[in-house]
């Protein structure tokens, strides 16, 4: 018994490694605080680089849309730009262009951050299980017999991952 959340992480911490991810079993599962500091680690590499300032709403609203796009997103493990703007797109949200042209950067650079510090963030638990059930299909259909029926509380209320890692 255990929430999404909770059941994701516990099949990743055993089967990762299959994923192909450069995090390993023994990651570290980064809360909303956690995910937002990661970001602003971003944006300090960023500046230190480029030279670029970004005000601490800015960094809010890009933590927000990295959170908006891995719900959004069947999977958002190794997405390509076009299906994070896509996914954004189909959630109605609107972005700045300032914006839009500095998401995908900031993307990938937040990824490289969670993997390099052996991590997943709260949303990733879900997406990396779905990659992982997708390509995996003889641990999907292990699971599966394992747990022949499933109960999900209050099912209205999942976001596209909860909703796809389901059906497997």
């Amino acid at each position: 018994m255990g929430t999404f959340h909770s059941v994701a992480s516990d099949v990743l911490r055993r089967h990762i490694s299959q994923l192909g991810a450069k995090q390993d079993g023994s990651y570290t599962i980064y809360d909303a605080e956690d995910s937002k500091s990661a970001v602003r680690a971003v944006f300090a590499d960023k500046k230190e680089r480029t030279g670029a300032l970004f005000t601490a709403e800015e960094v809010a609203i890009f933590h927000d849309l990295i959170t908006k796009a891995k719900n959004a997103l069947k999977t958002s493990y190794r997405a390509e730009t076009k299906d994070v703007m896509a996914a954004l797109a189909s959630e109605g949200v609107k972005m700045d262009p300032a914006v839009a042209k500095y998401l995908p950067d900031i993307w990938r650079s937040y990824a490289e951050t969670l993997a390099e510090a052996n991590a997943l963030d709260y949303d990733d638990l879900l997406s990396f299980a779905v990659a992982l059930l997708a390509k995996n299909e003889r641990l999907a259909a292990t699971l599966a017999a394992r747990w022949p029926c499933v109960l999900c509380d209050e099912f209205q209320d999942t976001n596209q991952a909860q909703a796809s890692g389901s059906t497997h």
